[in-house]
């Protein structure tokens, strides 16, 4: 259940998949990061109502909208169950505790006639009952876990769920799903490349308004996952997450937003390849804004932003440096030179017995006013409320993207078995195609 205008997401869970995000949070920091932030678990049953639900998220109540609440409750009701999951009693609630971004539930794996399915698959994208976020699933439990909503932020988010491993199922699943399991695995990426695209959707995403829905999104569901994309043809089919002209989003910017995805995903890779861990059927999910107007300010100021963080360190390191040396220098025989001067310029960075300040462009900047948001060229008035949104209050940083692992119902840790290589090989793929993504030009989609 997500409200993608919402900060929180709710999804049903056993008992299983709350242990593992508990585990990492209190354990696993560097695993944790990655996650979908977990702000605790609701108990659902037919009694549940607003005031009860609210009494359940404790102090992030606030974060989920009224009409998200009312969804909770009606899902309560209809999903009641009287007896317990199969994997254990439901666990107490437990509000939530902590603060912060997203992550939509992926979808069921497919079931029925795979003739039928590739049928289907052959025929335009449908928009009648398209792939969306944690709307196919039915999980019989009265616990669900409180999550973060990664598509929260915003403006058009696109979305792509990448389901994870060569080997889908866990040991303990039935014999009839391993058979499934593995048909699907050996008939698509999963097989090639280490994961699947289990559902995506792209604002914008063609330049045919029949192939849009309602909000301008064009959604691809699970079996063009499986039977439209394939080995030869992948990357070309993940460029429509990003590279989307339609939407106004320049091929420049596509790059970028794909290199962000690379550095993170490098970064997912070394971290998995620390940790002991086994997931099944684990996703990770990707966000990019899908607004090509959007995304073209979100860039311009992370950049911004990123040059002046980057003057101010480059600054407090040459303040560091520079303390030391003239700590040396005190003792040197160089402090016995007439008309020794201790003041400096070492690339754009003048340095005297007290301050430091940067030259960029002719102006002089000191540190404090890096840190504070000035600037030499600055055309502010002087106001200090000149940046904010009109209610004293600055305004929210804008989202390019987010990365986040998800669906851990089948996951657990592995002392002394060694790094996840089943979930590692689709990861390593990834890097391989986002950074292709990142280096050549677009083609153009359809």
């Amino acid at each position: 259940m997500c409200d993608l205008d919402g900060e929180l997401f709710v999804k049903p869970c056993h008992q299983q998949e709350i242990d593992f995000y508990e585990s990492a949070e209190n354990e696993h920091p560097d695993f944790y990061r990655w996650m979908p932030q977990h702000f605790g678990t609701l108990h659902l049953n037919a009694a549940t109502d607003i005031a009860d639900l609210n009494k359940q998220l404790g102090p992030v109540a606030g974060l989920m909208t009224e009409h998200m609440k009312e969804e909770v409750v009606e899902f309560a009701h209809t999903s009641h169950v009287t007896d317990s999951p199969a994997s254990g009693t439901p666990a107490a609630s437990t509000p939530a505790t902590s603060t912060s971004t997203p992550a939509p539930a992926t979808p069921a794996e497919p079931a029925g006639d795979p003739k039928q399915q590739q049928q289907q698959a052959s025929q335009p994208v449908s928009i009648s009952s398209p792939w969306a976020p944690g709307r196919n699933t039915k999980l019989k439990t009265e616990t669900s876990i409180v999550l973060d909503n990664a598509a929260y932020g915003f403006s058009a988010p696109n979305i792509m769920d990448c389901k994870l491993g060569t080997r889908l199922w866990a040991d303990d699943a039935p014999a009839e799903k391993k058979k499934r399991f593995d048909a699907i695995a050996a008939d698509t990426t999963h097989r090639s490349h280490g994961f699947r695209v289990a559902g995506m959707r792209a604002y914008k995403g063609s330049a045919d308004p029949a192939e849009l829905d309602a909000e301008d999104y064009r959604k691809y569901d699970k079996d063009w996952g499986r039977f439209t994309v394939t080995a030869a043809n992948i990357v070309e089919s993940m460029r429509r997450f990003v590279f989307n002209p339609s939407a106004g989003v320049a091929d420049e910017d596509a790059r970028f937003v794909c290199d962000l995805f690379l550095e993170d995903l490098k970064e997912v890779e070394r971290m998995l390849s620390r940790e002991e861990s086994r997931m099944y059927s684990a996703s990770l999910l990707f966000v990019a804004e899908g607004d090509g107007e959007a995304l073209a300010l979100a860039i311009r100021e992370a950049k911004a932003a990123a040059a002046v963080a980057s003057a101010a360190a480059a600054a407090a390191e040459e303040r560091e440096n520079g303390g030391r040396l003239r700590k040396a220098a005190k003792t040197s025989e160089a402090q016995k030179t007439p008309n020794f001067s201790s003041n400096r310029v070492d690339s754009g960075i003048g340095m005297g017995e007290d301050d430091v300040e940067v030259y960029t462009e002719g102006a002089v900047v000191s540190v404090d006013e890096l840190l504070a948001g000035g600037g030499g060229d600055s055309d502010d008035s002087g106001d200090a409320d000149s940046d904010d949104d009109g209610d004293g209050k600055r305004p929210k940083e804008r989202k390019i993207y987010s990365l986040r692992l998800i669906d851990f119902a089948h996951a657990e840790w592995v002392p002394g078995q060694g790094p996840d290589e089943n979930v590692l090989f689709g990861v390593r793929s990834l890097i391989d195609i986002f950074r292709q993504m990142s280096q050549s030009p677009a083609k153009a989609t359809s």
